[in-house]
């Protein structure tokens, strides 16, 4: 064959272009089957839940709730000082029960346990009502195991709610709470 009339071949009629096109298929073919297992596990565990056919680990209730609205768990609480407002507080009540909880916000999020009653006290001819707090401690947690405020910020801790018991979250954060 003359060189000549190999070169005024149209491209598409070249062994070398229907090799490139073969390769880009495949890796093309490839990629899109990883995210199919991905999507297609992730629907087989939803329709598991759904008929009953999941471990219960796979059943586990989360709950989220972000610091600072509402939502379906919140409340506004005004702490009083002299019968005057003093202090707006978001506190949020779920059920009662154990849960781990997260997030993956950045910063450092404050979780505290609170008395669903506020406690009225009595300091220096003041009346005073405020949450009723049942640790003096926060749990303080991060998305980062390399940034925990030298150890005083965990990525994950488990609390129990009573039954009169509820949340602070303090900061605008994102909180998931999951059932144990």
């Amino acid at each position: 064959m003359d060189t000549k009339s190999e070169e005024k071949k149209p491209i598409y009629k070249k062994w070398w272009f229907w090799v490139i096109v073969v390769v880009v298929l495949l890796a093309i073919g490839g990629s899109s089957t990883d995210t199919n297992t991905t999507n297609n596990t992730a629907l087989n565990t939803a329709n598991d839940i759904a008929t009953g056919e999941a471990t219960p680990e796979e059943q586990k209730e989360v709950i989220t709730i972000v610091g600072e609205e509402l939502g379906e768990y919140g409340k506004l609480v005004t702490e009083k000082f002299n019968g005057e407002d003093s202090d707006t507080n978001y506190v949020y009540k779920l059920p009662s029960g154990t849960y781990r909880i997260y997030t993956e916000d950045k910063g450092f999020p404050n979780v505290f346990i609170v008395k669903d009653e506020l406690k009225t006290e009595k300091e220096d001819n003041n009346i005073v009502e405020h949450l009723d707090y049942t640790s003096d401690e926060a749990v303080i947690l991060t998305n980062d195991e390399n940034n925990n405020l030298n150890g005083h910020a965990v990525t994950s801790a488990v609390i129990t709610l009573g039954e009169d018991e509820s949340v602070e979250i303090v900061g605008k954060a994102t909180i998931h709470f999951e059932k144990q």
